[in-house]
């Protein structure tokens, strides 16, 4: 007995562990709910990230139908094109639609309705918008219109609410400031 204290462990009788026999179902049920809830949250976010881009895209597109309208406006015959009237001169305190009216359930209407509105949507790249146009005529001291501001504002759904997009211009009267030529 003695003897056996003395001698190398090796070969000491040891104890043996049973062999690990695998996960047990409890542990293979929690380890499947915690697979099923990150899956879930990651479908989740991506989801969420897809429905970003198509606003993202839509804003993008009603943006640069904006600036293109406001162009085009800008350079209209200021005596005939319909889109330079002032039919609603009560909208010409919120000319730009700075309370987001544009962005609600529905449009504006009286004192807030625009001065001129597409009649149908507009398509653009795939996307239909709905275009509405506030002019403000800008008069100089001695009572001459020397020309309009014009606010183009696109509508455009994105799930079920809207967004909106405005771009400014100027367009010059041209008998006001000599045939067509702008002031310096």
């Amino acid at each position: 007995m003695i003897g056996d204290l003395f001698k190398p462990m090796t070969t000491r009788s040891r104890k043996r562990r049973p062999a690990s026999r695998g996960f047990a179902l409890v542990e293979a049920l929690v380890s499947m709910t915690i697979g099923a809830i990150a899956l879930t949250a990651l479908v989740a976010g991506l989801a969420s990230a897809g429905e970003l881009g198509v606003a993202a895209r839509r804003k993008a597109l009603a943006s640069a139908l904006a600036r293109q309208l406001a162009d085009e406006i800008s350079k209209a015959d200021y005596g005939t094109d319909p889109r330079l009237a002032d039919a609603n001169p009560a909208n010409n305190g919120d000319l730009a639609d700075s309370g987001g009216k544009f962005g609600g359930g529905t449009i504006p209407v009286s004192a807030g309705a625009a001065d001129w509105a597409e009649g149908s949507s507009r398509k653009h790249a795939g996307e239909n918008f709905n275009v509405y146009v506030n002019v403000q005529p800008v008069i100089d001291g001695v009572g001459t219109e020397e020309g309009k501001r014009i606010a183009v504002i696109i509508r455009y759904r994105i799930g079920g609410a809207f967004g909106r997009a405005v771009a400014m211009s100027y367009r010059y009267n041209p008998t006001a400031v000599g045939a067509g030529k702008l002031p310096l």
